[in-house]
């Protein structure tokens, strides 16, 4: 029953924009293949996420993802409620579940953003429970977009417990095929619990 949560809210969303299809503002999608090693484990999940526009400034996003991660399989879902004013900022309410090794970990969080002309900055708190410690962890971030095509950012955070610092980028080079073609980059530092 708990695999079918993630498949009737994907269903759902699905419905919603057949039905409202001339309505919502904006929809997408996205799938993606996340792999590596760290420590000799290795890890190799598929991940993806379905968006789509409710009413004026309103949308959803529902996630998911599945693969395997040190030899053991790993599921995960989520949803997200946004507000979003491309001139002001965003608002993300969202709440996760990831099961792996027999453990289960809910996250719930809030994310902002905010604009300026060419900076955004960002931060979120959340709070993680389930078959793991209860703890907060904190996020900030800054991205700088010195032309219209790149963003250079950096990032600090309070993960459970630990201090991480990240550096990254993102790069759309709107080619003539690939139009909506977006490269992404990035590497963090920080203690990992084990």
């Amino acid at each position: 029953m708990k695999y079918l949560l993630p498949l009737f809210i994907a269903v759902v969303g699905f419905l919603i924009q057949a039905v409202h299809a001339d309505e919502i503002p904006h929809s997408n999608g996205l799938l993606d293949y996340m792999g590596g090693e760290l420590d000799s484990e290795t890890a190799h999940v598929i991940g993806g996420n379905y968006h789509f526009g409710l009413s004026g400034p309103f949308s959803i996003q529902v996630d998911g993802a599945l693969g395997e991660v040190a030899d053991s399989s790993m599921t995960g879902f989520g949803v997200h409620l946004y507000w979003h004013d491309p001139e002001i900022g965003l608002l993300d309410a969202n709440a996760s579940r990831l099961n792996w090794k027999g453990n289960g970990l809910n996250r719930y969080a809030l994310n902002g953003k905010w604009y300026t002309s060419i900076t955004t900055f960002s931060g979120s708190a959340e709070y993680q429970n389930g078959d793991v410690e209860k703890k907060v962890n904190l996020f900030a971030g800054l991205d700088l977009y010195p032309i219209d095509i790149l963003s250079l950012n950096v990032g600090a955070a309070q993960v459970d417990g630990d201090a991480i610092a990240q550096l990254g980028f993102e790069l759309q080079p709107a080619l003539d095929r690939l139009p909506e073609l977006t490269l992404l980059g990035g590497a963090a530092k920080g203690d990992v619990v084990q």
